[in-house]
């Protein structure tokens, strides 16, 4: 992605076209958050599918343990880990026995 930023230039109370170096910054910042979006959508399928893997404990007639209320709980809140979305595999919650 490139292209000309226009920046806020508040001496003259108008935007103007940025200078190279500021099109390079806006460039940069552009890529790492498309990058950054496209980890966090990543990581909420990896959740989705360990949440679909584990749907069959808590359907039905069946009794769910509390460890895996938790872990599908924790789960859940994974968008609220503090390194998200830049998770590790230690990050992600142990499923019960």
């Amino acid at each position: 992605m490139s292209g000309i930023a226009l920046i806020w230039d508040k001496e003259t109370q108008s935007h103007r076209n940025g200078t190279e170096e500021e099109n390079a910054l806006a460039n940069s910042l552009a890529t790492n958050e498309a990058a950054i979006e496209g980890i966090a959508q990543l990581n909420r399928e990896e959740r989705n599918s360990r949440i679909s893997a584990c749907d069959w404990m808590v359907l039905g007639d069946r009794v769910c343990s509390q460890e895996w209320l938790d872990y599908r709980q924790a789960l859940r809140d994974i968008t609220s880990h503090e390194r998200w979305p830049d998770l590790r595999p230690q990050d992600w919650p142990t499923e019960p026995e």
